[in-house]
């Protein structure tokens, strides 16, 4: 038996079925050296930049190698609750993760002059980028990409189409991407960085919407997806039931990373009025 996609259904134990995609493991391979290459030229030339980015961009990719190459995405061709896994991963662990990286920076302080004004800041300026960098565009595409591929036939299409399943992997890591970078906003964004309050305006709304997706999965009465329901047994009988698991799965994580983040945000939104406060008050007295 096989999968819509032609793949054969995994049997037997979990942890011996992996998806080593050549293409993900040079891309991932590629963007780490790169970014290690970076970070120890700009250490060596004496400029600041924390280990704890370092760590923080590696442990992103190494969520998007789990997401990718592990059993997760073999078994996200059978399991909805295990796509959810997956979705969470390179949504709410890979993306932000990789933003406390900051990329964009480093590429700015290891790049020379001329290849800063002659290519990065273009590039960073240019229509395209500064549309899809707006937080409202962001925000927007983050809670629109999720809607879309769950509730319309689009995941259904992925299931059975490997490009299309290659391409919403992609979509929910850039929107994904997008949306931390416009709430955690490390690297330069000019005439876009949210200030607190409305970091924490973002974060809130994001916590019902991402409920009301889950819920609206939760509620269907039938598999929403017949690339699930049509495996044979022990897959397909029990799809409504995994289902609800992966959107419980689903309501539950998004709602306690978002709550955290929140939290998060409004401790540093503290510590940055206490510094203000004190600089004030050493400019006065």
């Amino acid at each position: 038996m096989t999968l819509p996609n032609g793949a054969p259904i995994p049997t037997g134990a979990p942890l011996t079925h992996w998806s080593p995609d050549p293409l993900v493991i040079v891309l991932l391979l590629v963007v780490g050296l790169a970014y290690a290459r970076a970070f120890r030229q700009v250490r060596a030339a004496g400029a600041r930049f924390p280990m704890s980015r370092l760590v923080a961009f590696s442990t992103g990719l190494g969520a998007t190698a789990v997401a990718l190459l592990s059993p997760v995405d073999v078994y996200s061709d059978v399991w909805f609750s295990v796509h959810v896994v997956q979705h969470l991963l390179l949504t709410l662990a890979a993306a932000p993760l990789l933003v406390l990286g900051a990329p964009v920076t480093l590429l700015l302080l290891a790049s020379s002059p001329e290849r800063r004004r002659r290519s990065i800041l273009p590039f960073l300026r240019s229509p395209v980028a500064a549309t899809l960098t707006r937080p409202p565009v962001a925000f927007a595409l983050f809670v629109a990409t999720q809607y879309a591929v769950h509730l319309t036939p689009f995941y259904d299409l992925a299931l059975r189409e490997p490009a299309v399943h290659v391409l919403e992997h992609l979509l929910f890591l850039g929107t994904g991407v997008l949306f931390w970078e416009s709430v955690i906003g490390l690297d330069p964004a000019p005439g876009r960085r949210l200030g607190y309050p409305a970091r924490l305006l973002v974060l809130a709304l994001a916590i019902p919407l991402e409920g009301f997706l889950a819920l609206a999965i939760f509620s269907a009465r039938t598999p929403l997806y017949a690339a699930y329901a049509g495996l044979p047994a022990r897959w397909g009988p029990q799809a409504l039931a995994d289902q609800r698991a992966g959107a419980a799965l689903m309501w539950l994580a998004s709602d306690a990373v978002m709550i955290g983040a929140l939290l998060l945000t409004a401790a540093a939104w503290r510590r940055h009025e206490d510094a203000r406060t004190r600089a004030l008050e050493r400019s006065v007295s």
